[in-house]
């Protein structure tokens, strides 16, 4: 069996042990996967629509963690406006058209991107 050696690395998930094998020299762990986080409708609109509002990721995402109580860094945030506006020139015409019922528009924007994270 080769020689093992850990430290503990504390997350906003929990406490995460580093392993160290002495034997190849490679470091690995076993923890939370942030990437499996599920965040709700309502939290993406805020978002896109802070970020059109001219909010920064930043702003937005301690927003978030203070109305919400979701733990959505800047760098997910920065994700869902960078996935919305490459959607959105993509199909430019199409949402000129649907931005008479912005309501509507927001989620089906939002709809889209939850599919496209699966």
């Amino acid at each position: 069996m080769p020689a093992l050696t850990y430290s503990i690395r504390r997350t906003l998930s929990g406490d995460v042990k580093n392993y160290h094998c002495k034997k190849c020299g490679k470091y690995f762990s076993f923890g939370p996967r942030a990437r499996n986080i599920n965040y709700g409708t309502e939290t993406i609109i805020t978002a896109l629509l802070m970020e059109h509002n001219f909010y920064t990721n930043r702003q937005i995402s301690e927003f978030l963690v203070k109305a919400h109580q979701v733990n959505a860094t800047h760098k997910v945030v920065n994700k869902w406006s960078r996935k919305a506006r490459n959607i959105i020139n993509k199909n430019h015409d199409h949402w000129q058209r649907a931005l008479k019922n912005p309501d509507k528009t927001l989620h089906t924007l939002v709809k889209i991107l939850l599919e496209r994270d699966r």
